[in-house]
């Protein structure tokens, strides 16, 4: 994997590699301290590493195995972590309203109750 990431760093010249967690439920320290290393080799090439994704029991880990995370990026999700990547690089990034947002301003605008009635004169 750090083969892979250093390669497609060095070839693309990407300011940001976003290292998805999303997927892992349980980390030991060798895995982690693998992640850590990843990150280390990426900053070499100068690229920002990004972490997100990281589970409740993933931190918990983390946290006992007394590893630094504090000069790490962590966001969330992936869609944070794309966002912060684009914004960093100075490309302008509005962020589109999700589809629950508009449902919710559709719910409290005024509704029509019916035809309006006719007026004399």
């Amino acid at each position: 994997m750090m083969e892979v990431l250093l390669e497609a760093v060095a070839r693309t010249r990407c300011r940001h590699a976003i290292i998805d967690l999303t997927g892992v439920s349980a980390l030991d320290a060798a895995t982690a301290d693998h992640v850590l290393r990843l990150i280390d080799a990426v900053a070499m090439l100068g690229a920002q590493g990004i972490v997100v994704g990281i589970r409740p029991e993933v931190a918990q880990t983390v946290v006992s195995l007394g590893l630094d995370l504090s000069n790490i990026k962590t966001l969330s999700n992936l869609r944070e972590a794309l966002l912060f990547a684009m914004q960093s690089s100075g490309v302008s990034v509005r962020r589109r309203r999700r589809r629950r947002d508009l449902r919710e301003d559709a719910d409290e605008a005024p509704r029509a109750r019916g035809p309006l009635p006719e007026r004399d004169g």
